[in-house]
């Protein structure tokens, strides 16, 4: 009878996954657009093409201006107020109305909150764009003339330990140049920076010519081995080199980061650190979870004893001044101190509003955010063709729907770039958020794991043609279903953790029904595609995997699909291409899987998991399951049963294979070459499999993806 029930259901999930891209059934409102994951969705309107009314802003003009072309307004806050006070009195014009930016640098020292009246409709949107060719720039920084830095007194210079960095460190007073927020002290909402531990702030800092400096540091690059205890009263204590207790107990504000437990989470830890120069230890709050490690990892930062390499600085809170090296002469340079400390836009009601060309720089704060203590209204909201740099933190920290995000780059930030909250996998209703053709590199800077570039939240995301690259974490965290991850080019992220994915996901079972298709990841120190933690549902499809030192493909939950992708040079230690492993039934998870207590399950019955459309939402039959009890028994939610990989070609030289710790799983037609099975050209590049490879005569159903057609398609 079991065999019987098991080939019904292998069936049953055949014809699922044969169904290829994920949907979501709601009707979408008739005023919106489509359905973001069977059409491609439309976030928002476009920018019109014929404006019913312009208004123009110029970095010369004033907000005491009507906003003409002749007469310009002069800030973002003024054409704000422009085109509420328009709209109060004369409604909102066919062709919605348009806010045109000169090129030059707009201050940014405040922050707007949209609402109602800032709102456009469908075919009539509220648009702020830069002039066409021109480059606008928002920033949230104060700009300091290099004609402000001076050398340091002699008492500087006898804080500091090598005589290069006394013959060359300059001083440059932080109120005379306009700073408004020299409080350092000040903490704002809290955001994650490692596995079960918080820090809080945005902290200022100083960038040169866009790209961040570094806060007085040793070592001045990588980090230094250690050791921490755990002691009592959860302090933590690391043992300290020889000669630098003594040194480091003088500064004021001493702080660390790095990975003071384990690999894979790191911490940024800011606050209560203390200097025991007796014993040789820096002690700073423990965290539960963690326990003793001889295998730390870190660097301390904020001292000025450790002022002695170019690019770094020191930011003396209490005379309100700054201690800069820099890297050559600084004549001409561009050199900015981030001041806003509040998130620039919150919405609050305003929707079917579009921003277009602009350049973002210098927040400490996110540029766009809506819900946390904010009514969640966000709706319509489109941002293109923007440039996204030198960061604290998230770019977008949104809840809303239809939101599109597009031709926009990222980079120098402290932080993740985008966390959109969206839709309700509960209710089986989508979000329809677009983010595509947009380039996120060098991220996750001061915040080095669990920030990633995308972290979509919720249900109905399209996530495509993007390219990441240059972080020392996952490139994509996903923590939603009924999803379309596609055509993404994804390389050289990871970089500092071991235990981790290029794209990631685990530990609930109604993040289902996602599609992760034609991506192309590479030259990847640990696992490619990372299905952790009995994470079910997913649909692995035509994916490209060259050079990993982790497994290509790292499942442990049930119902997962992989067909047709190829792995290339996959050289983990197991000798394993592809894993199912078994981590679920061997201890240690009632936390997780015990029916009347597990969070799996509870999240599960959060919602209407009976229902009919939820029966296909979540992995088939665990609907059927709930009250298994025995750990060995197949049906057990914990064992990794009724997966398929089927046609996926493996290259390597070495003995990399599909492994399974359960035969409950359907593995078949996979192949493995031990040279180029017929590549159109894979020294440079192109996997593209040629028409006469002799993969289509070994599997004749296999696809053919052109992955020249991956990664970024705009100009």
């Amino acid at each position: 009878m079991k065999t019987k029930a098991v080939s019904l259901i292998m069936a049953f999930l055949l014809i699922l996954s044969a169904s290829g891209m994920a949907s979501c059934t709601h009707e979408p409102a008739e005023d919106i657009g489509t359905d973001v994951t069977e059409t491609g969705g439309n976030g928002g309107d476009p920018v019109p093409a014929d404006a019913g009314k312009v208004f123009y802003v110029s970095s010369e003009g004033s907000d005491e201006n009507p906003g003409t072309e002749a007469e310009p307004l002069a800030t973002f806050a003024g054409a704000v107020k422009a085109v509420r006070d328009y709209k109060a009195e004369n409604g909102l014009p066919e062709g919605g109305i348009e806010v045109v930016f000169a090129a030059g640098r707009y201050a940014f020292d405040r922050q707007i909150v949209f609402e109602e009246a800032d709102s456009g409709e469908k075919g009539k949107p509220v648009v702020y764009r830069a002039e066409k060719g021109a480059e606008a720039i928002l920033d949230g920084g104060i700009l300091i003339d290099p004609s402000a830095f001076a050398p340091v007194s002699e008492e500087i210079k006898a804080k500091l330990s090598s005589d290069e960095a006394k013959a060359n460190v300059l001083e440059a007073d932080l109120k005379a140049a306009g700073c408004y927020d020299l409080d350092d002290t000040k903490r704002y909402s809290p955001m994650s920076n490692g596995f079960s531990y918080y820090t809080n702030g945005y902290r200022q800092e100083l960038y040169v010519d866009n790209e961040r400096q570094s806060a007085a540091r040793w070592p001045n690059e990588g980090y230094a081995p250690g050791s921490v205890r755990c002691a009592e009263n959860n302090i933590s204590e690391l043992a300290l080199p020889e000669g630098k207790a003594a040194l480091w107990a003088k500064e004021a504000n001493i702080r660390l980061l790095g990975y003071p437990y384990i690999e894979w989470s790191a911490n940024n830890i800011q606050d209560d650190i203390a200097v025991d120069a007796e014993r040789s230890v820096l002690t700073f709050p423990g965290v539960n979870y963690f326990s003793d490690s001889d295998d730390t990892r870190y660097y301390i930062y904020n001292a000025l004893c450790e002022l002695d390499a170019p690019g770094e600085y020191y930011w003396d809170i209490e005379a309100d001044k700054i201690y800069y090296y820099p890297d050559g002469d600084i004549k001409g340079k561009k050199i900015v101190f981030s001041q806003l400390a509040d998130e620039w836009f919150r919405f609050a009601g305003g929707a079917y509003i579009g921003f277009d060309g602009f350049t973002f720089e210098n927040a400490r704060h996110s540029v766009f955010r809506s819900g946390s203590d904010m009514k969640d209204v966000t709706t319509g909201i489109t941002v293109r063709n923007s440039v996204f740099r030198d960061l604290g933190t998230f770019a977008f920290l949104m809840t809303g729907s239809y939101i599109t995000i597009e031709n926009c780059d990222f980079y120098n930030i402290g932080a993740g770039c985008i966390s959109i909250e969206a839709g309700d996998p509960k209710g089986y209703v989508c979000g329809n958020i677009e983010i595509r053709n947009c380039l996120f590199h060098d991220w996750s800077q001061t915040y080095l794991t669990y920030n990633p570039a995308i972290g979509p939240q919720g249900y109905g995301f399209m996530i495509s043609h993007n390219e990441m690259y240059g972080s020392p974490h996952a490139a994509i965290f996903y923590q939603c279903g009924n999803s379309v991850m596609e055509y993404n080019y994804i390389h050289d992220v990871c970089l500092e953790t071991l235990d981790a994915g290029a794209v990631y996901a685990g530990r609930r079972w109604d993040w289902a029904k996602n599609v992760l298709r034609y991506n192309y990841i590479r030259d990847i120190s640990t696992h490619a595609l990372y299905l952790d933690d009995m994470l079910g549902g997913q649909k692995l499809i035509g994916n490209l995997i060259v050079n990993i030192r982790g497994i290509g493909i790292l499942s442990s939950g049930r119902y997962n699909f992989f067909l047709n992708n190829i792995l290339v040079n996959v050289r983990n230690g197991s000798g394993t291409a592809i894993s199912i492993d078994s981590r679920g039934v061997n201890g240690g998870w009632d936390e997780h899987l015990n029916y009347a207590t597990g969070d799996m399950w509870r999240h599960m019955r959060d919602g209407d998991y009976l229902s009919d459309v939820m029966r296909l939402a979540v992995p088939v039959n665990l609907l059927m399951l709930e009250q298994s009890g025995s750990s060995s028994d197949l049906d057990d939610p914990g064992c990794p049963a009724y997966n398929i990989s089927m046609n996926n070609i493996l290259v390597t030289e070495n003995q990399a294979d599909v492994a399974r710790d359960w035969q409950i799983n359907t593995v078949q037609s996979n192949i493995r070459y031990s040279e180029d099975p017929g590549f159109t050209d894979a020294e440079n590049g192109d996997y593209t499999l040629r028409s006469d490879s002799r993969v289509f005569r070994d599997i004749p159903t296999f696809e053919r993806v052109d992955y020249t057609a991956v990664g970024i398609t705009r100009d």
